[in-house]
């Protein structure tokens, strides 16, 4: 067996040798303890931060996800009412996410405060969420807003079409007035009985409707798509200008038809005037004596009375619609 060079160990024998050397031990022990304990806060900084990475990083997918659907309008127009509910409820999601970014700011400047390692990453993600937040809030009113422009004018144009429709179907009611009067006489009356019921009952009861239809027209001035709105309205009033133009023409129908009948029955009752006295001025019976001449006398004031009364009532020759 080879033979082993054994070192020789330097044996502290001496209580002052042994107290340095326990010191020496105990100052290691010392340095090693602070490194685990720096280790271990490095270590819980760490864990603290990815949490906080974590909660960051989701909010910001949410955010950009949100401000990305904002970014859609084709179709802005149609179903108003369901884009409307979606925008409330995000409302109320982003006031929730509102609430989780004020409580990742505190978490954030608390950990900058006591000048954590990575601050200058933590302030950068909170930046860039509030910037987020921030386009959230102004995509979320530009979309409201729209939205709201795009009901005004749903309603407006709905409102329009409405009026437009109820116009239309009444200057059709008018002219078969018009037509039936024309065509027969004899349903003068009843024709302006019509007349009349529309003009004093449905055309007036209608005047709020058009006055609702220039109001809101008014109220939309400041609409993007104002135009529209103009062309809207004055397409309605073109028809409605046009329905009051066909009732002048009904009224001015009714009358001539109204003066034709009347002349008609005053002719005939002249007629029939002429023919029951006609008798009284063709007989030739000028009387016997001073009584009966007398009598006559009286009897034919009496028909010139009557004439007169008849001509008075009827006056044929001023009435007459044929007259020039």
């Amino acid at each position: 067996m080879a033979d082993v060079d054994v070192k020789e160990v330097a044996l502290i024998d001496t209580p002052d040798a042994i107290k340095e050397k326990r010191g020496q031990l105990l100052g290691k022990f010392e340095d090693f303890k602070g490194a685990a304990k720096a280790r271990r806060q490095l270590l819980e900084d760490a864990k603290e931060f990815q949490l906080f990475k974590r909660d960051a990083d989701e909010l910001k997918a949410w955010l950009q996800e949100k401000i990305d659907s904002l970014k859609d309008e084709i179709g802005l127009t149609s179903n108003v009412e369901g884009k409307t509910q979606k925008v409330e409820a995000l409302e109320a999601e982003k006031a929730a996410a509102g609430k989780t970014l004020d409580e990742l700011d505190d978490k954030g400047k608390e950990m900058c405060n006591r000048d954590h390692y990575a601050k200058d990453q933590i302030q950068k993600i909170l930046d860039d969420l509030r910037d987020l937040y921030d386009q959230l809030i102004y995509k979320l009113k530009d979309r409201k807003e729209k939205i709201q422009n795009a009901k005004s004018l749903t309603e407006y144009f709905r409102l329009c079409d409405e009026a437009q429709m109820w116009i239309v179907d009444k200057k059709q009611l008018i002219r078969n007035l018009i037509d039936d009067v024309t065509a027969n006489i004899d349903h003068v009356q009843i024709c302006e009985r019509k007349y009349e019921d529309f003009t004093q009952k449905d055309k007036h009861a209608f005047e709020p409707t058009m006055a609702d239809v220039t109001d809101k027209a008014d109220a939309l001035t400041k609409h993007p798509e104002y135009e529209r709105v103009k062309e809207r309205h004055e397409e309605v009033y073109a028809h409605w200008d046009e329905l009051k133009v066909i009732c002048d023409e009904a009224e001015e129908r009714i009358f001539g038809a109204k003066e034709i009948q009347k002349f008609f029955k005053d002719a005939a009752d002249m007629n029939e005037f002429i023919n029951e006295k006609r008798t009284q001025v063709s007989i030739d019976d000028y009387g016997r004596d001073l009584p009966s001449v007398q009598a006559l006398q009286r009897r034919h004031e009496n028909l010139e009375r009557d004439l007169t009364a008849l001509n008075e009532n009827h006056e044929i020759g001023v009435s007459c619609p044929f007259k020039s």
